[in-house]
């Protein structure tokens, strides 16, 4: 919604069929017909139907790729920006947002066990196809999660380390 005006003096209007081009960088250009049916007046104000805008839309995708080489089922794909959305991805490393507004975006990939990385995106002009190539998430060093089963008993324990590699972890476990 709002006003506008134009820098067109009434009296550059001439009778007839005119277009009338609207402008953002923000939108989609809109034209409209405008019929000029009589000679306007000097100073005359001349008052247009409602023109409709569409925020001006573009595709964003990439691929997301774990350095363990283990399949990406589950990974979270979060956009934040003028338009936010998440998507989790499920047997593939492709992800996709179509359709969203033009404007700076913050891509988030996270997975359970892997250091989250954030990228920096800008979707400049409506239709554009932005590749963000592939996103790499590492191993987070600092802890390794997951399940013991104790030798003796066979019962699950929760188990939480701050080694350095699963392998440790697991030869740890063995020697103890």
């Amino acid at each position: 919604q709002g006003d506008w005006s134009s820098d067109v003096c009434s009296s550059d209007l001439h009778l007839g069929l005119l277009t009338l081009r609207v402008e953002h960088p923000d939108f989609e250009a809109v034209e409209r017909a405008l019929v000029v049916p009589a000679p306007v007046l000097p100073a005359t104000d001349v008052t247009l139907l409602p023109i409709a805008l569409r925020y001006a839309r573009a595709r964003l995708h990439g691929h997301v790729h774990l350095s363990t080489n283990e399949p990406a089922d589950g990974v979270e794909v979060e956009l934040i920006g003028p338009e936010s959305d998440a998507i989790r991805l499920r047997d593939d490393t492709a992800f996709a947002f179509p359709e969203k507004r033009i404007g700076t975006y913050s891509l988030t990939v996270r997975f359970e066990g892997f250091i989250d990385r954030t990228v920096p995106v800008r979707l400049e002009k409506a239709g554009d196809d932005v590749d963000v190539g592939t996103v790499e998430l590492a191993l987070d060093p600092a802890s390794v999660h997951g399940l013991v089963v104790a030798a003796d008993t066979g019962d699950p324990e929760e188990h939480t380390s701050e080694l350095q590699s699963p392998c440790n972890l697991v030869c740890r476990l063995l020697l103890e």
